[in-house]
């Protein structure tokens, strides 16, 4: 019984924590439509969003990048210390 609430414990958190990151997807992907919109008048749409997918790419490529580096100099630590 104990490893049934440990495996729904599990499963609720990564619920949890993917709905925060839907959340702050949601923010960014506002705060970002925002900027463009501020410094592109409203005739140029298609330019916008152009502009709007390549920052948003860029952003996640860097921070794919970043966490998956930071990710192996944290399992190579942990072989170290072995």
């Amino acid at each position: 019984m104990q490893k049934i609430q440990l495996e729904f414990l599990k499963t609720v958190t990564s619920f949890v924590v993917s709905a925060f990151g839907l959340v702050a997807a949601l923010a960014w992907n506002k705060a970002i439509t925002e900027l463009i919109n501020k410094y592109f008048s409203p005739g140029q749409s298609l330019v916008s969003w152009f502009l709007y997918a390549t920052l948003v790419t860029i952003l996640a490529v860097t921070v794919t990048v970043y966490l998956g580096r930071l990710q192996e100099r944290i399992k190579q630590k942990r072989k170290e210390e072995k």
